[in-house]
């Protein structure tokens, strides 16, 4: 229902990825706006993106499948889940197309991925469109609404506490170094889940807990931009 009124957060392919390969630094303000949307706002994301989350990092730099991650990234399509799929619709993709002939003119290079999403947000008139690929700010202009191209940053984050204890859990990976953005440069890192460690009462720190629905981040790392679009885009320059 994305005529009630509410605003509708559009996101790029990055932001899921970011989900499930468990960057420390991005974790609370994407668990901060999964479990608003649908209340307070819409999330949404072209199907394309079910393409470009092809797999989590740990399992390409194994070189090998996970039946476990496959079915973590599943659940990010299903129903009820914080991010709602759009159709790519013939008429979108010809917005992609004209997105891509009017960069040019610009002497800019859009890849065909990128302007699938900004040519699905303009379509469905988004409030915001959301990515870490801080590259695509400058194509606000060309776009037929103008929207804003920003970091996701929620109102309240989350901070997500290990389940088990830290000498037993796996540690969440932070975003690859040299990648710089607007989240990194506003937020310190999540305080640590060891009271001890964090210099803070026990009882302040048993007030951190993440939303049963997305308690558990899944662990894993990015390689910046989103793996599954790094294996399927086309790598030519348009």
């Amino acid at each position: 229902m994305l005529n009630d009124g509410k605003p509708i957060f559009y996101w790029d392919a990055c932001i899921p990825l970011s989900y499930i390969n468990g960057y420390a630094d991005r974790l609370p303000d994407i668990e901060g706006l999964m479990q608003k949307s649908g209340k307070d706002f819409h999330i949404i994301s072209s199907i394309f993106s079910i393409t470009e989350v092809a797999f989590a990092q740990v399992e390409q730099g194994q070189k090998q499948l996970d039946p476990a991650q496959e079915e973590k990234i599943n659940k990010l399509w299903r129903k009820g889940s914080p991010i709602q799929l759009v159709e790519l619709f013939q008429t979108i993709a010809e917005d992609a197309r004209a997105l891509m002939r009017t960069a040019l003119t610009k002497g800019w290079s859009l890849k065909p991925s990128d302007a699938i999403h900004l040519a699905t947000a303009d379509h469905f008139k988004v409030t915001t469109f959301h990515t870490y690929d801080t590259s695509l700010k400058k194509y606000e202009e060309i776009t037929k609404t103008h929207f804003p191209i920003e970091v996701p940053l929620a109102p309240q984050p989350v901070l997500l506490l290990p389940l088990t204890p830290p000498e037993e859990s796996q540690s969440i990976i932070p975003a690859p170094k040299g990648l710089t953005d607007a989240a990194s440069e506003q937020r310190q890192p999540a305080a640590p889940a060891d009271s001890r460690d964090a210099g803070g009462s026990t009882e302040e720190n048993n007030k951190l807990q993440a939303d049963p629905a997305h308690s558990t981040a899944v662990q894993g790392s990015d390689g910046g931009r989103a793996q599954g679009e790094a294996t399927t885009e086309n790598p030519k320059k348009s």
